[in-house]
């Protein structure tokens, strides 16, 4: 059940839905007391960005024989539908408003509608015969002042000089000079791939609410919009949803997938097409190598393990080091690039050990871990240690394996972290954004304390840009951010930003991009370097919290 706040919207609705349900009565209509709840539910959630909730209300009022609210409900499916990028959804459900309720006080509006439509789906001169008609017709001033504005966009940016006669031939366009120097088409379209429906559309929401936000914080936020394509949340629907929106001549740039296989089908797709992509949450290694209209803001494996090699090696002076990690392709990239970058530094891994997922007893790895520090001593040493082995059955610590790499997910963490104290390798403890994680500090307890890592993500950072986007996101949908929204603002912020400095072709933001440098974001600093950002927290866990010790780059 979905909770609302009751807001001065909700009172206009409210009063609104008395009014036509007056109307209703007078003009002999079903009266039905469910509609008028489901409407004030729908307009809800079409105001806080959850269209597919709104739609699903609005086209559950038409399930009900004709009541007050039957054409008000098949007005908002038609805009929730376009909300939602489902172009030739929204014209069909416009035009059953029209010829339904041909009488509907909201004619104007559903034929402005279809203009729009028309407009997103590149048809200019359908959306001129739209926008033509709401103009023509009685109806609304201000719409109709709306749809001559567009007509003349239309008319001086998008049309040949063939088609600007044909239009003046039906008397559909006003006389027309092109000027000296042509204007360049704006590209005032930012373009959202996320899962809105499918098992993932709860991350596609998110990725949706911190997107809108931005574009409803700007200062002029009719500059910039938002076209949302639903991925289905598979590749082969990331794929569809990024050629539906390559048809928008007026698309600046796109943002998403949310997850890493749909992003690499979409990114192949932008790349060929010379579309910019921010990638906000795939980590996918590589994934800049399709092609210089990728970029990606995450963090990737590769990263987390250079930067954490760097912080061991260069900071901590640790020389001798050991490696566990899953036999996944985010375990091999983790554990091979920390090896790679640990020995470019001077240090030296003097074993990698792998595990299986599900795996609970980690003995066999971990005593090679020993048996490989062991190596490590003198002669002398070692006999030594042996004999006292024998005779007491009590390991003796070793602490010449100075450094160890835990690469896992939280409760793998959890369980790893006191098996080594019970194999009495006394070391210190390192990792990636695995152990980032609630789980890690109540499973671990006090085996997992000082541990250092790196993150992607710090919901604890005070900074006052982070402070301020928190209140901003709790303010508009009454909840916290997670990690998802708060990349899906970051994303979207870049772009507008560039915007807001003069950037309006996809070439110039490229290279707007590419400058980026300590940007103060809502997750944190982001810094590119070849299209990916390079910058990650690095924590440790202190006491029963997780803590920032600095921001590595």
């Amino acid at each position: 059940m979905r909770k609302y706040r009751l807001s001065k919207l909700s009172l206009t609705v409210f009063a609104a839905i008395m009014l036509i349900s007056y109307v209703a009565y007078c003009s002999g209509e079903a009266f039905i007391p469910r509609v008028d709840a489901l409407f004030v539910q729908g307009v809800e959630s079409y105001k806080i960005g959850d269209f597919q909730a709104a739609l699903d209300d609005f086209q559950g009022i038409l399930q009900f024989p004709s009541n007050q609210l039957s054409s008000t409900a098949q007005l908002m499916v038609a805009k929730t539908l376009y909300k939602l990028g489902e172009y030739e959804g929204a014209i069909q459900a416009a035009q059953k408003l029209l010829e339904t309720y041909p009488r509907t006080r909201y004619a104007p509006h559903a034929v402005y509608l279809i203009g729009g439509c028309r407009f997103r789906q590149g048809k200019y001169l359908d959306a001129v015969e739209e926008y033509a008609k709401v103009v023509g017709n009685k109806g609304d001033s201000r719409l109709k002042q709306r749809a001559q504005k567009i007509i003349d966009r239309i008319v001086e940016t998008r049309l040949s000089p063939l088609q600007v006669e044909e239009l003046q031939r039906r008397g559909l366009a006003k006389t027309y000079t092109p000027k000296a120097e042509p204007v360049s088409p704006a590209l005032p379209a930012i373009g959202l791939l996320c899962p809105v429906s499918g098992p993932d559309s709860t991350f596609g929401q998110d990725l949706l609410a911190g997107a809108k936000l931005v574009l409803r914080d700007a200062d002029n936020p009719s500059q910039l919009t938002l076209t949302i394509e639903d991925t289905k949340s598979s590749a082969i629907g990331a794929v569809k949803a990024i050629q539906r929106l390559a048809e928008c001549t007026d698309l600046l740039a796109v943002v998403g997938p949310v997850f890493s296989l749909p992003t690499v089908a979409a990114a192949a797709v932008a790349n060929c097409v010379k579309i910019p992509l921010i990638a906000p949450t795939a980590n996918q290694d590589n994934l800049i190598t399709i092609g210089k209209y990728i970029f990606q803001l995450n963090t990737t494996p590769r990263i987390q393990a250079e930067r954490i090699a760097e912080y061991a090696v260069e900071d901590l002076d640790l020389k001798t080091l050991a490696v566990l990690a899953p036999l996944n392709s985010r375990g091999q990239q983790m554990s091979e690039n920390f090896v790679q970058r640990t020995e470019e530094l001077g240090g030296k891994v003097v074993l990698q050990e792998w595990y299986t997922t599900g795996t609970t007893d980690f003995g066999a790895q971990l005593q090679k871990v020993r048996e490989a520090g062991l190596e490590l001593l003198p002669p002398d040493s070692l006999e030594s240690i042996l004999a006292m082995e024998d005779t007491t059955e009590t390991l003796v610590p070793l602490t010449n394996i100075e450094g160890f790499l835990v690469v896992g997910a939280p409760q793998e963490i959890a369980l790893i972290a006191p098996q080594i104290v019970f194999w009495r390798i006394e070391t210190q403890l390192l990792g990636g954004s695995g152990w980032n994680s609630p789980e890690v500090l109540q499973l671990g307890g006090d085996y997992v304390k000082g541990a250092i890592f790196v993150a992607e993500y710090f919901d604890e950072n005070d900074s006052p840009t982070v402070r301020r986007f928190i209140d901003q996101f709790r303010q508009e949908y009454g909840r916290n951010p997670t990690k998802v929204a708060t990349f899906g603002y970051d994303a979207a912020n870049l772009i507008l930003r560039a915007w807001q400095k003069g950037v309006r072709t996809r070439e110039q933001l490229c290279q707007a991009l590419d400058r980026i440098w300590e940007f103060q974001g809502a997750s944190g600093e982001i810094s590119f370097r070849q299209r990916t950002n390079q910058s990650v927290f690095l924590l440790t866990i202190h006491g029963d919290r997780i803590v920032k010790i600095a921001l590595l780059r």
